[in-house]
């Protein structure tokens, strides 16, 4: 048995696999393509949309409709589909265009979603004197008009989309500022 001290400061013991890539038995999101331990990494199937005019990528997680979770090998999350109850702009509406594949080369429909959020800002965290509360705080991210995290297709189940941006960062730890 290998210590604590071969393996670097900090090491964990006893918390399974550590480094490599993670078998795919051991993934909780089906549609995970591959989880890199070693350099903290997931690779997730993009999806292509739209958003004021730009392209957006984006990745799917959370299903309210059992069926469709399975078909996509994404979380069943049944409570999902009470968002809209007593906040319809909770969740975000959205249509699909059905591109010709020299439009969409990679042959999905194409989300068209009705905002996006604003990534521009540079956020902001001050230490107050004592370290908190901060002095100074501002996101780095925010909701842009008409975005939710949260999509559905007219008359189909809530989704949750993650990552409506115009540029992809696929990391475990995502630096989004």
């Amino acid at each position: 048995m290998a210590n604590a001290q071969s393996d670097g400061p900090g090491a964990a013991q006893g918390l399974g696999q550590l480094s490599g890539l993670l078998p795919r038995d051991h993934l909780t999101l089906e549609s995970a393509i591959q989880v890199d331990l070693s350099k903290e990494t997931v690779r997730l199937p993009l999806y292509k949309g739209t958003a004021n005019g730009q392209t957006v990528w984006f990745v799917l997680l959370d299903a309210s409709d059992e069926g469709l979770a399975r078909s996509l090998g994404i979380n069943f999350a049944p409570k999902l589909a009470n968002l809209a109850i007593g906040c319809a702009a909770c969740v975000q509406t959205v249509t699909l265009a059905a591109p010709t594949p020299a439009q969409n080369p990679f042959g999905q429909a194409v989300v068209n979603f009705e905002g996006a959020p604003d990534f521009s800002p540079t956020r902001v965290a001050t230490p107050g004197p004592n370290g908190f509360p901060l002095a100074e705080i501002q996101p780095g991210a925010v909701a842009g008009a008409g975005y939710s995290p949260f999509i559905r297709i007219a008359g189909s189940p809530v989704l949750t989309p993650t990552g409506t941006r115009q540029e992809v960062t696929c990391q475990s730890r995502p630096d989004w500022a």
